[in-house]
């Protein structure tokens, strides 16, 4: 009996140590190159106002590759809040926050920001124009599976964001406000 609880133990102790062996990181095999440490990253185009503050610009930028399309859109967004690089003009308050981003297989993004997107939105309907549309072409001009964005704001549906541009229904891209 204690002959058979020594080989149990000793067999334990055995299969732990060989356990622990395998978990520790080796050299990959001859051939094989080791896994890369860098994230993927892809160019996209964001959409900022240009100097006269009538047109968007669009600036080229590197964000971190994902293949889930929401994911994607809410790191389009939050570049834009983050603003732009080069000598363009924001669209989006810095203050602002992206709540959640869901895509429809139907192509829709719903894209919920949170209420600063609105009281800090310095209004006027060039301006509310520019912000709406810079949202609208960054997400549907880079996401292949996304045709449309319905804003929301606070979770909710709203009829605009400063008053002048509907958001009642999803919006397209609109490629007249591009320069």
């Amino acid at each position: 009996m204690l002959l058979a609880a020594a080989v149990i133990i000793g067999g334990v102790v055995f299969a732990s140590l060989v356990y622990q062996y395998r978990s520790q990181p080796g050299e990959a095999p001859a051939g094989i190159p080791p896994p890369s440490r860098e994230v993927p990253q892809e160019p996209v185009h964001l959409y900022f106002a240009d100097r006269s503050n009538t047109h968007l610009t669009a600036e080229k930028r590197l964000l971190t590759r994902t293949e889930d399309a929401a994911a994607q859109a809410r790191r389009i967004i939050e570049a834009l809040i983050r603003g732009p690089e080069t000598g363009l003009v924001r669209t989006l308050p810095e203050t602002g926050t992206v709540s959640s981003v869901f895509v429809t297989p139907d192509g829709i993004a719903y894209v919920d920001l949170d209420e600063s997107i609105r009281t800090d939105h310095p209004g006027g309907s060039r301006t509310e124009m520019l912000t709406v549309y810079s949202v609208v072409n960054s997400v549907v001009l880079n996401i292949a599976e996304v045709e449309m964005v319905k804003l929301l704001i606070g979770g909710q549906e709203v009829d605009t964001l400063a008053g002048h541009i509907s958001l009642k229904a999803p919006l397209r891209a609109n490629m007249l406000m591009v320069r």
